[in-house]
């Protein structure tokens, strides 16, 4: 998931090995930020590993959806978000 604004989040890929100019995990666990694992991705596995191991203590919200088109349900999507909030920091009041 990616976004094109400055008042949202810089993108963050684990495991990418090339550097793309995204944020790095320490400017991510600062800022706070949204991980978020699509079920039916083949990566899901992975992506699951590394946000349980790395944020165990983010708030987590499992999400399913399902679109309409004429009255049809289409496939449902699953996704499993990991909220991390912030670091708090002396100066925070």
């Amino acid at each position: 998931m990616a976004f094109y604004s400055p008042d949202h989040p810089v993108p963050l890929v684990p495991g990418e090995i090339w550097d793309s100019g995204l944020t790095n995990f320490e400017e991510a666990l600062r800022l706070g930020f949204i991980g978020i694992c699509d079920t039916a991705d083949p990566q899901f596995t992975p992506c699951e590993k590394w946000m349980t191991e790395k944020v165990p203590n983010a708030e987590r919200i499992d999400l399913a959806a399902r679109r309409y088109f004429h009255g049809k349900a289409g496939p449902a999507v699953k996704w499993k978000i990991w909220i991390v909030g912030p670091a708090k920091t002396g100066d925070d009041k």
